[in-house]
């Protein structure tokens, strides 16, 4: 019988979270309900970060890195989840979007620069 390995991960949800049953047009829907999984913006993220911190803690990481756009909902997830274990995070996003809501923006430059690093990238090189 062959054994199939399960990668460690270190527990930073709330889970299992539930199933809720809703009702649309009079036909039954069931939801996932990943938003309650505890960390602030990550919904079901943070099920990936779980095995992924676990690795860079594991290899006694001092910085993760990310990339992703502006309003990345993994970045922060990233974020949060890293600071909370002691590592920096390190973001790096494409192009700027003209009129990113200041909510947004203050999210990502508190979260990121408090734990790391904010890098902008551009199409031709990137700066700090």
């Amino acid at each position: 019988m062959k054994t199939q390995l399960i990668p460690k991960r270190i527990s930073l949800a709330n889970i299992p979270t539930p199933i809720q049953k809703i009702s649309f047009e009079g036909e039954p829907f069931f939801i996932k309900r990943d938003d309650l999984t505890g960390l602030e913006t990550s919904g079901n993220k943070i099920r990936k970060l779980e095995y992924l911190l676990y690795q860079a803690k594991k290899e006694k990481a001092d910085y993760v890195f990310t990339c992703g756009g502006e309003q990345s909902n993994h970045a922060r997830a990233t974020a949060f989840a890293a600071a909370s274990l002691g590592i920096k995070a390190n973001y790096s996003f494409g192009e700027v979007i003209p009129q990113m809501p200041k909510e947004i923006y203050f999210l990502i430059k508190f979260l990121v620069v408090n734990s790391g690093s904010f890098l902008k990238m551009n199409s031709e090189t990137p700066t700090q």
